[in-house]
């Protein structure tokens, strides 16, 4: 990620990795992604919403579409495998996709909470490791984690969902402290309901929209750099 000198987006021609792309957050977050000038690779599952993001970017010679599920260690390899070959390089991964559920411990389906644990935790885990190599090549690299405000203030119904988001959470913290004297740099943002994760809002509850969490993901990437501790960000 190159650092800017001259007042443009320091986001410009960054070499950036996106997964759940193809979910409305993540097609807001790489919608404003190329418009800032980075090079982006966006990851996700349902291929027909991923060709809209092409067809709908006047900048698709920036941007490599990505179909497939994260689900395993290998699915992940190709992914950073991909990336690299169609970048030259990773300086920035987003780690967007997610798995949600709210519902009682004592009725969560095994396979849901499995699904929950791995697309939450693991895969961000697989992306990460093997991205090191590529982050560590780079003078500024960025691990930015998707969390949630589950992860710091838990709600009864959402143990499994919090479950995750506080291990992303704890992951964050561990591995910012392990690459302190790396050039890569750890940030999180823990973002209260946004407005695509249910279909009807309870009265009351306080939401957030996709281009918010856009704006949010350009803005901690724009001054990743400045602290050595990194960024957290909580939008609420």
């Amino acid at each position: 990620m190159t650092r800017s000198m001259d007042g443009s987006s320091m986001l410009s021609e960054s070499k950036i990795v996106l997964t759940g792309a193809s979910g409305l957050i993540g097609f807001a977050i790489a919608e404003h992604l190329l418009k800032s000038g980075a090079q982006l690779v966006a990851a996700g599952r349902d291929r027909q919403k991923l060709k809209a993001l092409v067809s709908n970017s006047a900048l698709d010679h920036a941007l490599h579409v990505w179909s497939g599920d994260l689900a395993s260690e290998e699915a992940c390899r190709q992914l950073i495998d991909f990336s690299v070959t169609a970048m030259g390089g990773i300086d920035v991964l987003i780690n967007n996709a997610g798995a949600f559920n709210f519902c009682t411990l004592e009725s969560v389906d095994h396979r849901k909470l499995a699904e929950i644990m791995c697309i939450n935790v693991q895969v961000p885990a697989y992306l990460t490791r093997l991205a090191l190599p590529y982050f560590k090549a780079t003078s500024n690299a960025v691990v930015l984690n998707i969390s949630s405000i589950a992860g710091l203030a838990s709600l009864p119904g959402g143990a499994c969902y919090a479950a995750s988001k506080w291990a992303i959470q704890g992951f964050s913290h561990s591995i910012r402290e392990e690459l302190r004297e790396t050039p890569v740099h750890v940030c999180t943002i823990a973002p209260c309901q946004v407005e695509v994760l249910r279909p009807q809002p309870e009265s009351g509850v306080r939401t957030i929209s996709p281009e918010t969490m856009a704006n949010a993901v350009a803005l901690v990437l724009e001054y990743a750099h400045i602290s050595s501790a990194s960024v957290d960000l909580v939008l609420h």
